[in-house]
């Protein structure tokens, strides 16, 4: 009896563990915009994966039917699993005029607000610009403003000798201070077009059109669409398990709430990216923060047909994401198969709530 019991148990542990792994898997195919709550399988899906397969070996000892459940699963997400490690090394050999470095940093406003509490961090972050030496340069949660003492555009321009600038700046107040993402160029800019805008939360994506040598590049510069937890949000995370359960049932379904509003938006604005891109006559390069994994509907519709920077020629696991929730690999630069990349880097500068990451490629 207690025996069938348990064997019970395990077969209901072993079916559950599948198909929310199933679940997490489907969650890069199947737009957020119809089954919304896949989303949220997908944004677990490295650690249910790990779960899986740890099930998988327990099984294997005395009970291989239940093993071969797990299997599938784990087989069908074998491809998201593997597109957030590398271990390639980088080749550092090829070198030319047509050999660019990309640099894309989420710089959560050069810490306007002062969450680093270090009033030093906006000037530590233009020294850290300034050693990159990077030709091109793709900011999200930029900030500007017409004031002097702070007007980023300007400054940044002429700390990087810099003549070519595109920003998408859709947030505005008090006539002067200015939110949104900024493509810095030390190519010539041909042409600027605005892909997609948020004027609530000042994501968006735009593309840039580069001489670079003899050859016409278009950047796509990618903020795709934040959570925006409120602070009371963090707190409530924080401060989780001094909660009663009415206070976490409260504060949990408010966060699935803000996550499910940005699962939407975020597909609805990677559909208008992903036409964009194929619609496009000339080589690209995208680069930017995705606010997604690479299990995600995000980066799985983004990249078809393009190569990974770091998958190819990065390193570990790479993660981007420095905030509460570590471990996150959430920004990218892709760029066309006739691209190579051959330099790929994360810097541990903690200057903002994400790393920088620059990949230098090859034409």
């Amino acid at each position: 009896m207690l025996k069938s019991a348990l064997n019970l148990l395990l077969w209901g542990i072993t079916i559950t563990i599948a198909i929310v792994t199933f679940m997490a898997v489907a969650a890069a195919y199947i737009s957020p915009a119809k089954i919304w709550f896949l989303a949220l399988f997908g944004l677990l899906f490295i650690y249910l994966y790990l779960i899986a397969f740890i099930w998988m070996l327990t099984l294997s000892f005395r009970h291989r039917k239940m093993m071969l459940i797990i299997l599938i699963p784990l087989i069908a997400g074998l491809p998201a699993f593997v597109a957030h490690w590398n271990f390639t090394s980088s080749n550092k050999n090829a070198t030319g005029e047509n050999t660019i470095k990309v640099l894309s940093f989420n710089v959560r406003v050069f810490d306007l607000y002062n969450w680093t509490h270090n009033l030093e961090t906006r000037s530590n972050i233009f020294n850290f610009l300034k050693k990159s030496d990077a030709g091109i340069y793709c900011f999200q949660e930029y900030y500007t403003s017409k004031l002097v003492p702070f007007n980023n555009t300007d400054s940044i321009k002429s700390l990087l000798g810099i003549a070519y600038v595109h920003t998408l700046l859709p947030i505005i107040e008090r006539d002067s201070d200015q939110w949104g993402i900024a493509t810095f160029s030390k190519y010539p800019i041909l042409n600027k077009e605005t892909v997609f805008t948020d004027k609530e939360s000042a994501n968006g994506c735009i593309a840039t059109d580069l001489l670079i040598g003899k050859d016409t590049v278009r950047v796509y510069n990618i903020h795709l669409q934040s959570v925006r937890l409120a602070k009371n949000d963090y707190i409530f995370v924080s401060e989780f398990n001094n909660k009663d359960n009415t206070q976490k049932m409260k504060g949990s379904r408010q966060i699935v709430q803000r996550l499910k509003k940005a699962f939407i938006k975020r597909a609805h604005q990677v559909d208008k990216v992903t036409a964009h891109i194929s619609a496009c006559p000339y080589k690209v390069i995208v680069a930017g923060d995705f606010n997604d994994t690479p299990a995600s509907y995000a980066y799985n519709q983004i990249s078809n047909g393009l190569t990974d920077s770091f998958l190819s020629c990065g390193k570990g696991l790479s993660s981007t994401y420095a905030g509460m929730f570590p471990g996150l690999r959430i920004d990218y630069i892709l760029h066309s198969k006739d691209i190579k990349s051959i330099d790929y880097i994360r810097p541990l500068v903690h200057l903002s709530d994400h790393y920088p990451i620059i990949s230098t490629l090859n034409f």
